[in-house]
């Protein structure tokens, strides 16, 4: 009888350690595959987190406002032929970072690809959403980053409730009017 709890207590042992083996590698991988490795903000796979299985609406508890932003390094190509690829590294973790430190804990910061940030700004009417784009785009053009000085366009969209892809579409829209007229600026659309 000793035995046979002795050999269930070592086979229920060994079996846990294997199931939460497999667990936390399960949870590792998913969040490598969520997670942008570089600077540690969710890639697109990371959208999943927030959008329903259509993958066209945000999912939120009660319908609030969602202002969404798209950040992009102005003149980055310059920064990579001229100081190198593991500068320009530095610079976007820099850049994670400092958006980070500018938005709330409940808003979601993507990298979406390059030098481009993709924001969601949870429960935020425009208004307040330019404000934060305001703070991202000073604190970005302030820093010292220990590379050299650089700047972003930012280009703002509210949410309707529907269709984040509009919404995303329409940020984008500013972010290209803001580089192509002037950069270090904000443009809703």
């Amino acid at each position: 009888m000793v035995f046979s709890y002795a050999l269930f207590s070592v086979i229920s042992c060994t079996m846990y350690r294997y199931v939460y083996r497999n667990y936390a590698s399960e949870r590792e991988l998913m969040e490598l595959s969520e997670t942008d490795q570089l600077t540690r903000v969710l890639n697109r796979n990371g959208l999943r987190k927030f959008l329903d299985a259509d993958g066209q609406k945000i999912l939120m508890e009660r319908e609030t406002p969602v202002c969404i932003l798209m950040l992009d390094i102005d003149f980055f190509k310059k920064v990579n032929d001229t100081y190198g690829h593991d500068a320009g590294d530095r610079i976007l973790v820099f850049m994670a970072e400092t958006i980070c430190s500018c938005v709330r804990a409940s808003d979601h910061v993507v990298r979406w690809g390059g030098e481009e940030f993709l924001l969601f700004l949870m429960d935020t009417e425009l208004e307040k959403g330019l404000e934060a784009a305001e703070r991202i785009r000073s604190a970005v053009e302030q820093a010292d980053n220990g590379i050299c000085k650089i700047t972003v366009s930012i280009g703002a969209a509210a949410y309707d409730g529907y269709d984040y892809h509009a919404a995303v579409k329409k940020a984008d829209e500013g972010l290209y009017y803001a580089k192509g007229h002037g950069r270090n600026q904000i443009v809703v659309r």
